[in-house]
């Protein structure tokens, strides 16, 4: 893993990277994950009705960083999932 202020992980132990996305509990929609300024993860401040609407454009309003419980060089931010990674997950039957 590239090197963050932590490691971040979800609730069922994936790890989260910038450009994924991630489910928040109560929420509707999946947030995009970036990378602050200080070297924490976090999702877009930016209202999404305003993006959508194009008086705003991502990150306009900030980063909400990730909170959760540390431990070590690990944050586990259990009020998320990752949804979607850039990853790509090989069937058994593709090779690389």
């Amino acid at each position: 893993m590239a090197k963050y202020e932590y490691n971040y992980f979800d609730k069922h132990r994936n790890p989260i990277l910038p450009g994924y996305l991630v489910q928040v509990d109560g929420c509707s929609e999946p947030d995009k994950v970036y990378l602050t300024e200080e070297n924490r993860l976090g999702t877009d401040a930016t209202s999404k009705s305003w993006l959508k609407a194009g008086k705003a454009y991502p990150c306009m309003m900030g980063i909400y960083p990730f909170e959760g419980t540390v431990q070590g060089e690990d944050m586990i931010v259990d009020y998320c999932e990752v949804i979607y990674s850039e990853v790509k997950v090989l069937e058994s039957s593709e090779s690389l």
